[in-house]
């Protein structure tokens, strides 16, 4: 990894976006009229180092809740796949030795999933903006590291 490395967003490119998984799902004929959700992330990772490749897998779990925080049978869930191509991929890799996978720096797989999830925030706005349940959801705003599990392959920055 390059001490002098630097983000630059020409450098990034989305090259593929899917959608995996959608669905709002009722238990009965009930409108969210507070708009109270609770929600909840899971994220994967994987680096092509040689093609200069990271793919993102970010699930999304929302639960309609009332003023308690109870559930009122409203449940959504999406997975969106992200695929970018990052010229100077390389770096912001490390290639240590015992390690079967290269680690990313914390710094670039944060700025990421920053893209990945404020894309994703509009699709999934979009796609429940039309719905009588739930009159469009819009993700809270959140540090995209707080999605980065101290599991992943990353490699943490001191100053993050």
């Amino acid at each position: 990894m390059k001490d002098d490395r630097k983000i630059e967003p020409e450098k990034i490119n989305i090259v593929k976006l899917r959608a995996i998984k959608g669905s709002i799902d009722t238990t009965a004929a009930v409108k969210n009229e507070e708009g109270n959700y609770s929600f909840s992330f899971e994220l994967e990772h994987a680096i092509k180092a040689e093609e200069k490749v990271v793919g993102l897998l970010l699930s999304v779990t929302i639960e309609a809740v009332d003023s308690d925080k109870m559930p009122i049978g409203v449940h959504a869930a999406f997975t969106h796949e992200l695929v970018f191509e990052i010229d100077n991929l390389d770096d912001f890799l490390d290639f240590s030795e015992g390690s079967s996978e290269p680690i990313i720096d914390r710094i670039m797989l944060g700025t990421l999933i920053g893209i990945a999830y404020s894309t994703i925030r509009g699709i999934i706005y979009t796609r429940t903006q039309a719905t009588s349940i739930t009159g469009g959801i819009l993700l809270p705003v959140i540090d995209p590291k707080k999605l980065i599990s101290d599991n992943n392959n990353e490699k943490k920055d001191e100053n993050s």
